[in-house]
């Protein structure tokens, strides 16, 4: 049975393509996120995602969706990831982006930068995703300003435990 709560935009069997037309989407939140003190809260939490392979940005999505509180923004571009975060709130929003390094469409730097001067986004975090090396992924961390890495070769125990540490960040 699918989930009830997914929302996308465009049809869910639309296949991805580089050229923009792909896939992209919320996933709203399941419900209020509790505070460490027990009491819920209404505070909402987006975890931006955008992988241009289908298979990994689903998996990411499964990861994420398991997380009370999180709404998924996926996207296989940058072009779409830009603008899923321009229709938010404009005032900065609890955010943080899981971007695939090997991604068609724009250079890193400036996808980062460009993510960086939408409002609803601001100084977020930038969590670079990638099956790259430890030590090339370090480099385009850099290169890119990026707040940290996943290596997705490490598993996916890892990257949903890195997945869940930088939603816990964010409060």
């Amino acid at each position: 049975m699918g989930n009830p709560l997914s929302h996308r935009f465009g049809p869910p069997s639309q296949p991805f393509s580089s050229g923009g037309a792909g896939r992209s989407g919320v996933m709203p939140a399941a419900g209020p996120v509790s505070s460490r003190s027990g009491t819920e809260s209404s505070l909402r939490r987006f975890a931006l995602v955008v992988d241009d392979d289908d298979a990994s940005l689903r998996t990411f999505e499964r990861l994420l969706a398991k997380v009370p509180g999180v709404e998924i923004l996926a996207a296989q571009t940058p072009s779409q990831a830009l603008g899923l975060v321009s229709m938010l709130d404009p005032s900065p929003q609890p955010i943080v982006a899981f971007l695939d390094v090997l991604i068609p469409g724009m250079d890193g730097p400036r996808f980062v930068h460009a993510l960086r001067s939408l409002p609803a986004f601001g100084g977020a975090p930038v969590v670079l995703v990638s099956a790259l090396s430890a030590a090339a992924l370090d480099g385009k961390a850099i290169e890119w300003g990026a707040s940290g890495v996943i290596q997705k070769a490490r598993g996916l125990i890892h990257v949903d435990r890195e997945f869940k540490g930088w939603l816990e960040r964010l409060g």
